[in-house]
């Protein structure tokens, strides 16, 4: 893989949606649900997660859709079939009490730098089975890589 470094692919912070870290879950499922668009065959496309901000705007967490789909089915399934999951009683009660800090994933680990290369972004997704990993420079966090963006530079190379 070329010896590109993340700045040069990596999503700005203020370029990705977001919800502030005392947001709830329902928050943040209408936040992430604006972000997407729909195509005019119905197809839905857009960011897979969310960033959690705190109050200075600094990036505490990555909140994905498999954590919250995860963090419904939970609560939602107790004693439960889980077909009721898709029931509107059982996703708005536990959306509503579900804050994003319990279920965000905290950016102290799978961090790359904006001087790394690709590589190395490739080598932490892959350790850390994430598909998204915040993008620092010094102690703040300055953007976002996707696996998306990894594999675009992969597809670059076979052209």
């Amino acid at each position: 893989m070329k010896k590109k470094p993340v700045r040069d692919v990596m999503v700005p912070l203020e370029q990705y949606p977001s919800v502030h870290v005392n947001s709830t879950l329902a928050e943040a499922i209408k936040a992430l649900k604006n972000s997407f668009h729909i195509d005019q065959r119905g197809i839905i496309s857009g960011q897979r997660s969310l960033l959690v901000l705190n109050e200075d705007r600094d990036l505490v967490g990555i909140l994905t859709i498999r954590s919250m789909l995860d963090a419904i089915k939970v609560k939602s399934t107790v004693g439960a079939a889980l077909t009721r999951l898709f029931s509107r009683d059982v996703v708005e009660d536990n959306a509503m009490l579900i804050n994003v800090s319990e279920v965000m994933r905290p950016v102290f680990s799978n961090c790359v730098d904006v001087n790394d290369n690709a590589a190395e972004a490739v080598q932490v997704m892959l350790t850390g089975k994430v598909n998204i990993i915040p993008v620092m420079e010094g102690d703040k966090a300055v953007g976002i890589i996707r696996s998306v963006d990894l594999f675009n530079i992969i597809g670059e190379l076979l052209e």
